[in-house]
């Protein structure tokens, strides 16, 4: 009997911890699908639909900006006539709409700071069609995970979202502008480019590539300004005036202003109407330059050491010759076939005093033998070798030709005016070419 009691009461224990290991699988099972709907799932923050947002405000750089919805239209509360990009704004006010959380927990008031959320860098509101506001304030950023604290409506759950609602949500006015597109010119309809730079009126012709890059201009915005506020832009005085004028004689009159210190780019406006484009600082770099810059400026003859027979400096009235069979001669030979213009200054020089010329620091002369041209009879008679040699000698292949430069005064930037001889045209020369040859 006992043994029938005991068999019983094992049976008993056997099926109970049956039952209880059949409770913690499935509880645990329970507790792995929950957490992996946790992870899964989202965390909403604004669970608001954008089509029912009318009003809409956030802070940049210190100043509120506010846009307002009037019969499905978004417009700017500073300006009604501000040309807002209505997909632009939508685009943001869904993102913001469907923002999601990759985490909350709850902190009380006096831990706020520890998120930067007691003075938040900016604050999103939302107002729906019922009038009521939905506040968002976006704290310190995660340097963790790169995102941001954030609360809604000052209650104490605070959420870590993506770091576009820094980025996206405190944006410039003009990054949502309904930009109007800058004129296009093809340059092949271009015959000429006149630039009139405070009253130095320059002339292109069609073949110069100035005109490509001024028909190829594009404007990263534009706006609508009234004649009394050309002032604020610098264009009631323009600084660069640009006259394009095509094959029908038809002229297009580009005004160039101010320069915005906060892009670098320069606010201009065609054939003087409203519109006012920002466009990029080449308008005002490479469109109003010095004559000097498109000239074609000839190259200092290229002469290889090879070719030199002597170099010789004068300085002040000193004059040192290297030869070929000079201790030195092969660096100051190396040095003289390296030099070459830097930039040309003047193309007509007829004030040599002005550049130093006049009376020159030094004088370089350089003594060199032709290139013999190329024989294409290396099996040739020697009755037929001494014909050629002849004829060589009879046109100056393989005479001794002589290159003198003058080097003048010292910019401050440290180059030199250089000149050859029998030529009227002064460029530069830098110091550190000069310097193998007169140090």
């Amino acid at each position: 009997m006992k043994n029938k009691q005991a068999v019983k009461m094992v049976g008993a224990l056997v099926i109970l911890a049956a039952l209880i290991g059949t409770y913690f699988a499935v509880k645990a099972l329970s507790m792995t699908a929950a957490n992996k709907d946790a992870d899964e799932g989202t965390i909403t923050v604004n669970p608001m639909n954008s089509e029912d947002i009318q009003k809409f405000s956030y802070i940049y750089e210190g100043e509120t900006i506010t846009f307002v919805k009037e019969a499905d239209t978004w417009y700017y509360d500073g300006d009604r006539n501000f040309p807002v990009d209505q997909s632009a704004l939508a685009s943001k006010l869904t993102s913001v709409c469907s923002m999601s959380a990759s985490r909350s927990f709850e902190a009380q008031d006096d831990a706020l700071a520890e998120y930067g959320l007691d003075e938040p860098s900016n604050k999103i509101t939302l107002t729906d069609r019922n009038g009521k506001e939905t506040i968002l304030e976006v704290g310190d950023k995660n340097n963790l995970n790169n995102e941001y604290y954030c609360r809604v409506n000052g209650e104490n759950t605070i959420y870590t979202v993506g770091a576009f609602v820094s980025t996206s949500m405190a944006f410039d006015l003009y990054s949502v502008v309904d930009m109007a597109s800058f004129p296009y010119i093809s340059s092949d309809q271009m015959t000429s480019v006149k630039v009139d730079h405070n009253g130095t009126v320059t002339t292109y012709s069609s073949d110069s590539a100035k005109l490509t890059s001024v028909c190829s201009m594009s404007a990263s915005r534009s706006f609508e300004a009234q004649d009394d506020a050309l002032a604020e832009y610098g264009l009631d005085e323009p600084s660069n005036k640009i006259t394009l004028t095509d094959r029908n004689g038809k002229e297009t009159i580009l005004e160039v202003g101010d320069k915005n210190n906060l892009n670098n780019e320069y606010y201009c406006r065609v054939n003087g109407e409203n519109t006012i484009y920002t466009v990029g600082a080449f308008v005002s770099t490479s469109m109003a330059f010095d004559l000097y810059s498109v000239v074609d400026m000839a190259s200092f003859p290229y002469i290889s050491s090879d070719q030199m027979t002597s170099v010789k400096v004068d300085h002040n009235g000193t004059v040192t010759t290297y030869s070929s069979d000079s201790e030195d001669a092969a660096s100051r030979f190396t040095a003289a076939s390296g030099l070459y213009y830097t930039s040309h200054v003047d193309y007509n020089c007829t004030d040599p005093a002005r550049y130093g010329l006049d009376q020159p620091q030094y004088k370089i002369t350089i003594e060199y033998t032709q290139d013999h041209a190329e024989s294409e009879t290396d099996t040739v008679s020697q009755s037929e070798t001494e014909t050629v040699s002849e004829t060589e000698n009879e046109t100056g292949y393989g005479e001794v030709s002589v290159l003198t430069l003058y080097v003048g005064h010292q910019t401050d930037d440290g180059y030199y005016y250089v000149c050859m001889e029998g030529s009227s045209e002064v460029n530069l020369m830098s110091e550190t070419l000069l310097s193998g040859l007169v140090e």
